[in-house]
């Protein structure tokens, strides 16, 4: 629970930092910059899954440019939703969403677990690991000192 509230204060503070690098796109406030994110957050978990389905000949011939239509929609319809979040153009909604993303993964790959957002989970040593051979595997046999 703690790490999706995290994700989602850094959502919002990313959200915040757009608004200063992208003109086009205003936040009227912190609060607004919550929402903004939970109802982006909603959006891209409800209506991408669908819009990623339908439009999927047109993303195969694109060779996947076009998914980045589809998150400038779904970032557009989000500003539509949140009243004091707004975005001024098909320009500004296609480098804002896909910049909102970019402080978010940098964040989580130093995280203090060690796993990072971006790598692997760390192994974790198991019976079936090193110390015991595998079913499939024969046991060596000790040699015998010569007598």
């Amino acid at each position: 629970m703690a790490r999706l509230l995290l994700r989602w204060l850094l959502s919002a503070l990313a959200l915040i930092g757009i608004t200063y690098l992208v003109p086009g796109i205003h936040v009227s406030g912190f609060l607004v910059a919550l929402l903004a994110a939970l109802v982006i957050g909603i959006v891209n978990a409800l209506v991408r899954p669908l819009l990623v389905l339908l439009t999927l000949p047109v993303t195969v011939l694109t060779l996947g440019l076009f998914l980045l239509v589809i998150n400038a929609i779904l970032f557009g319809m989000a500003a539509w939703l949140v009243p004091g979040f707004t975005v001024d153009g098909v320009g500004a909604a296609l480098i804002g969403s896909q910049g909102r993303w970019l402080p978010v993964p940098a964040v989580w790959h130093h995280s203090p677990s060690g796993a990072g957002y971006l790598g692997p989970a760390p192994r974790r040593k198991t019976p079936m690991s090193q110390d015991h051979p595998r079913p499939h595997q024969e046991v060596p046999q000790a040699r015998q000192a010569p007598r």
